[in-house]
């Protein structure tokens, strides 16, 4: 049987290790180029976490982590979750973005649809009402170095 101030105290500890969680600044440093795309390795307090490609021309970015490829773009949507798709040189394929700590939304790729970026010219992204659009001719090797940061651990 909890008393009161037991639970309370509870309470208040959890606020205060979920503030400390959400305070968390995520770190960027540069890995290198490819193709006009910067490759930064990223940390949270210290702490690797994983690789990412910035886009040279659009807020979108390409990472990799222990979890899988994720592709990002910005959208001004609301919530945890959007609908949108991505389209590669015409071909479009639906899909659910989540919201990530960066603020922009993303979605995990299965290695067909990574294999689909790498081939194609062209790359939009639709999260809910935004769109970004952005050349990707050339990503092979922005995959490549993004692996070897990641195999280096950043």
């Amino acid at each position: 049987m909890f008393r009161p101030a037991l639970l309370h105290a509870l309470c208040a500890s959890a606020l205060v290790i979920a503030s400390a969680a959400a305070a968390a600044t995520w770190k960027a440093k540069k890995f290198g180029d490819a193709n006009g795309w910067t490759v930064n390795s990223m940390s949270v307090e210290g702490q690797f976490m994983n690789c990412e490609a910035l886009a040279p021309a659009a807020p979108a970015a390409l990472s990799r982590s222990s979890e899988g490829w994720v592709l990002k773009a910005p959208s001004t949507s609301k919530g945890d979750e959007v609908k949108g798709a991505f389209e590669v040189d015409g071909k479009a394929v639906k899909a659910t973005f989540n919201r990530f700590d960066d603020g922009k939304y993303g979605v995990f790729l299965k290695s067909a649809q990574l294999k689909m970026l790498q081939a194609g010219k062209v790359l939009s992204v639709k999260i809910g009402a935004d769109e970004t659009k952005l050349s990707i001719e050339r990503l092979t090797a922005v995959v490549r170095k993004v692996q070897q940061c990641e195999d280096k651990g950043g």
